[in-house]
């Protein structure tokens, strides 16, 4: 673990704004998440970015969480669109699913069971 005094290096570039795209109502939340990426993969490949920056840092473990949280506070950023959230958390588990197929992440993050292919609620 990095102690609390160390700064983690990390690219900064910029994000562009998120687009937020139009869902039809009583889609599941695995079908927004697909849409919402489809529409926004500047936000995998920047919560890909802090993902292998803190593992580079010595971190054996990290949670979806801290990357979401990571990501918020390292980067402004603009959405539009009808959704309240600009990064929804109920995408977290399927981002944590997709990063933990990439090579060197197997295992970085924790999964659980997930039930969200049910219907969203608005």
């Amino acid at each position: 673990m990095l102690a609390t005094t160390q700064q983690l290096e990390l690219p900064m570039a910029n994000l562009q704004a998120l687009a937020r795209p139009e869902v039809e109502p009583g889609l599941s939340w695995a079908e927004r998440f697909e849409a919402f990426h489809q529409a926004n993969p500047h936000v995998y490949r920047a919560l890909l970015d802090i993902a292998r920056g803190i593992k580079r840092q010595g971190w054996r473990r990290a949670s979806i969480s801290l990357l979401f949280e990571r990501l918020r506070w390292l980067r402004l950023i603009q959405t539009r669109g009808q959704d309240r959230y600009k990064l929804n958390n109920n995408y977290q588990p399927f981002y944590a699913r997709l990063l933990t197929m990439e090579p060197g992440l197997e295992g970085f993050l924790q999964t659980r069971r997930q039930f969200a292919h049910g219907k969203a609620s608005s």
